[in-house]
């Protein structure tokens, strides 16, 4: 009987743990993971990632020797329209990349949602990410995690993604990208 006693304690505190996520995900606190998102640590917003000095710095210092004005183009990312929430949540590791392979950004879904003022937890399914990106051909490399029991895992940006989607970018244009919850090719031009 002490195994069934134990089995039966387990199911309940699962049941607590999906009713807490659930519960936080509808109040929106900040520190806690929400349909995938982390909050700092303080309570406080990050800066987005799409919004680094480092990119527009880095033409400003130039001399112009690559004849690029720096204006460039956008990839605009969403994720694919889905019922209802995930209620383990879901993270998504994105890496942008020029065509020599060239590692131009790299963004964690949960910072970029949670670094907006006022998130919420459906702003991490109806969000949209705009990267500034150069002119060209463009690589956009991503990896879906989805939590099922455990929340899901965080994907390592420095390391292999799964999924990968070669871009032109015109320049001065937006170039429109939909992350899919699928295991399998998880990104797509729109």
């Amino acid at each position: 009987m002490p195994v069934e006693r134990l089995t039966g304690m387990i199911k309940r505190l699962l049941i607590l743990a999906v009713l807490a996520t659930i519960v936080l995900a509808a109040c929106g606190d900040d520190n806690t993971t929400t349909a995938g998102g982390t909050g700092d640590s303080e309570g406080t917003p990050s800066t987005p990632t799409t919004d680094r000095p480092d990119s527009d710095d880095a033409d400003d210092g130039d001399d112009g020797d690559d004849g690029d004005d720096g204006s460039g183009g956008t990839v605009a990312v969403r994720l694919e329209p889905v019922d209802g929430i995930f209620i383990e949540g879901f993270e998504v590791g994105l890496r942008f990349e020029d065509a020599d392979g060239a590692v131009l950004d790299t963004v964690l879904w949960s910072d970029f949602v949670s670094s907006q003022d006022g998130a919420a937890a459906q702003d991490y399914y109806g969000s949209v990410l705009e990267q500034s990106v150069p002119a060209g051909a463009v690589v956009v490399l991503a990896t879906v995690n989805i939590g099922i029991g455990p929340p899901p895992e965080t994907p390592d940006l420095d390391r292999e993604l799964r999924c990968r989607l070669e871009l032109e970018v015109p320049e001065g244009e937006t170039v429109e990208v939909e992350v899919l919850f699928a295991d399998e090719d998880c990104l797509r031009a729109i």
